[in-house]
């Protein structure tokens, strides 16, 4: 009830407080999705609203909320997991104090792993920490950044009843290039990632998402660390223009597991004209390249790999969005009876009021 509360409030000062310093924007949108293998069967209707708002305390000081309401009903019959569970719950997707003096940024709270744009290491989940970052340039961007951080994850936390043993640590280094212009856009970014301290339900769940596990309950834990290399690069092609070009890559290596499970890889393509985009992603994930509790459902989390169609409309009649994905999730391992083939298919229809 009080995160109902908070919620609302925040959304009332974004739509209705008017500053200077503050920027405030919302995006009402509902969804549908369906996923399909041998151990789960959903079927989700949802409604959500996000909404953003960031105030300046200082030029140098800023402080950003992005949190979110969705309200779904539907079915999941699954054997094992609870992530498709239809449910009603608020989601904080951001909440940090970001400090930016010359060169130097340093964002500290519940900090998005979005920024990573790597689905395959940490998806979008929300972990609490410290994130500093030093960048040179302009137009040529170059930059560095370090985040020590305790990884969370908000839904899975909740449905499956909460993981409160111990403190998982993360950390993650990383040095990137940034080539921009009116029309065309390129960066690649590698990082130095480890997990620490992984607590037995976190190892419990992540069984069902295709991480190797010994033991079970209580006594779960993972067979292998998580220390390694994580590469994306992104590029943007006539960006501008009536046709356009959008290529996403991710590379993921995990130093610490064996050679036929270490290894991750994604890769997208978007053909942009005018308002519509359509391509396609191809991607594997090995067994133990990451926690599957932290990485993106989108892509089967671990010892999966496949292939996805992506149709999305920027703009319809001005001001909607519509979003539409289908996934075929396959298994790397047969021998692995609790991961099987499968298929995901998700439909957003949003309107953004501001800058989402």
């Amino acid at each position: 009830m009080k995160s109902l509360v908070l919620f609302i409030t925040l959304l009332f000062l974004s739509i209705s407080h008017a500053d200077e310093k503050i920027q405030k924007s919302y995006r009402p949108y509902t969804y549908g999705l369906t996923m399909d293998d041998n151990q789960t069967e959903a079927r989700i209707i949802g409604f959500g609203l996000d909404a953003k708002y960031s105030y300046k305390l200082y030029d140098e000081i800023v402080f950003n909320v992005q949190a979110g309401l969705q309200l779904e009903s539907g079915s999941n019959n699954s054997l094992n997991l609870k992530e498709y569970e239809p449910n009603q719950e608020i989601n904080l997707s951001e909440g940090t104090l970001d400090l930016k003096f010359s060169f130097l940024e340093i964002k500290t709270g519940a900090i998005s792993q979005s920024y990573l744009d790597s689905p395959l290491l940490a998806g979008d989940a929300v972990f609490l920490g410290i994130r500093e970052k030093i960048t040179f340039g302009q137009d040529i961007n170059i930059y560095f950044s370090s985040q020590q951080s305790i990884p969370y994850n908000q839904t899975l936390n909740r449905r499956s009843g909460g993981i409160e043993e111990g403190t998982p640590t993360f950390f993650y280094h990383e040095a990137g290039l940034i080539l921009s212009s009116s029309n065309n856009y390129f960066e690649i970014k590698g990082g130095l990632y480890k997990f620490n301290n992984l607590s037995s339900e976190v190892a419990n769940q992540s069984r069902y998402m295709g991480n190797s596990i010994t033991g079970t309950g209580s006594l779960s834990r993972f067979v292998y660390d998580f220390e390694g290399t994580n590469v994306s690069t992104n590029m943007e092609l006539g960006k501008n223009n009536i046709v356009g070009l959008n290529i996403y890559g991710q590379y993921l290596f995990n130093d610490q597991a064996p050679d036929t499970s270490n290894s991750g890889f994604l890769l997208r393509g978007l053909l942009i004209y005018e308002d519509f985009e359509f391509g396609g992603e191809i991607f594997e994930n090995g067994a133990n390249t990451s926690p599957g509790y932290y990485n993106s459902k989108k892509y089967g989390h671990n010892a999966r790999e496949g292939q996805s169609v992506i149709f999305n409309i920027n703009r319809i009649k001005k001001i909607w969005k519509l979003r539409t994905r289908y996934a075929i999730l396959n298994s790397k391992e047969s021998s692995n009876l609790l991961v099987s083939d499968g298929q995901l298919f998700t439909l957003v229809f949003q309107r953004n009021f501001g800058d989402f």
